[in-house]
């Protein structure tokens, strides 16, 4: 499937809004130093959301996550800042990297920073966002609107 046409899936798929039509698995309490951070991540008709993560767990997830001809993502937020971060998965050396702008707040305005990155691009982010550094720098990124009936689809769901 064309990089084009999987990032078209995600938009359709509520990629940008933290949620799933498939299979939905919610994270189990844990009281360990990772609370402040979670994840969520899709792989093809599996979603799991709300795990706590640290940096060795995230790269072990993020190595290991699918790619092709499928739907595959993952996410990390910061649950005290409400910040979070995405990637969409095409290939084992390309991403698509995603930062809603607001997307924490209950009505969205559709606007994002995004850029296509490698591996390493996104292990680099990762461990300073996780690691509570300044992050945002780390990749190219472009702001951009996301097409309008997916933002409406977004509101109406409601939001994280």
């Amino acid at each position: 499937m064309e990089q084009a046409a999987v990032l078209e899936q995600a938009q359709r798929q509520n990629f940008w809004y933290g949620e799933s039509k498939q299979h939905t698995e919610q994270g189990q309490d844990s009281t360990s130093a990772t609370d402040k951070f979670t994840y969520f991540k899709c792989e093809g008709r599996h979603y799991l959301k709300d795990k706590p993560i640290n940096f060795p767990m995230a790269k072990t997830e993020i190595e290991a996550l699918g790619c092709g001809a499928g739907y595959y993502f993952i996410g990390f937020t910061n649950v005290e800042t409400h910040e979070y971060v995405q990637f969409l998965k095409f290939e084992p050396d390309l991403f698509y990297a995603d930062v809603p702008i607001g997307g924490w707040q209950t009505t969205w305005d559709g606007y994002v920073w995004g850029c296509d990155t490698n591996l390493d691009g996104v292990l680099n982010l990762v461990q300073l966002f996780l690691n509570e550094s300044s992050w945002f720098d780390a990749l190219p990124f472009v702001m951009r609107r996301m097409p309008e009936d997916i933002v409406r689809d977004a509101n109406a769901k409601g939001r994280k």
